[in-house]
């Protein structure tokens, strides 16, 4: 794949930030302005070479997180099931924890991921939120008879 400077600085501004082409297309030099960015970032990431680089160095992220879809389900699965009063300092979850020493006794607080943010993360990857389609079939006759 021959892409130019240009072109490549783009691609690491997209995969950078996937949610704004248009920035990426900018801060990658091209001389445009936003509405006319919105137009040629969408073009450029149409074009075969660049989706294909796009393409390549996503799958590189994905081996060098050694996470797959299914790692990330899993994990969000384990958060959202996992009871608030079964875990400790060494749960794998555990993001951090710190011992609170009182008069009488000492705790530990721990903190967890967030179970509600993981369903909202759930949700949107398996495309729950999606509105359910329905189909209705209505016939209409005109003029004539009903019958």
């Amino acid at each position: 794949m021959n892409l130019s400077p240009q072109q490549e600085k783009f691609i690491e501004c997209y995969l950078a930030d996937e949610t704004n082409a248009s920035a990426a297309y900018i801060k990658a030099g091209y001389k445009v302005n936003q509405t006319s960015a919105h137009t040629l970032a969408a073009r450029a990431l149409q074009r075969p070479a660049i989706k294909q680089a796009i393409d390549a160095r996503r799958q590189l992220m994905r081996e060098a997180a050694h996470l797959s879809r299914m790692d990330i389900v899993g994990f969000l699965r384990e958060t959202i099931k996992t009871p608030i009063g079964n875990n400790d300092e060494n749960h794998r979850q555990a993001q951090e924890s710190h011992i609170e020493e009182g008069e009488i006794k000492s705790s530990t607080k721990i903190k967890m991921p967030g179970k509600l943010e993981a369903v909202k993360i759930l949700v949107q990857m398996m495309g729950w939120n999606e509105p359910e389609k329905h189909s209705h079939t209505l016939n209409v006759i005109i003029g004539g008879d009903a019958e």
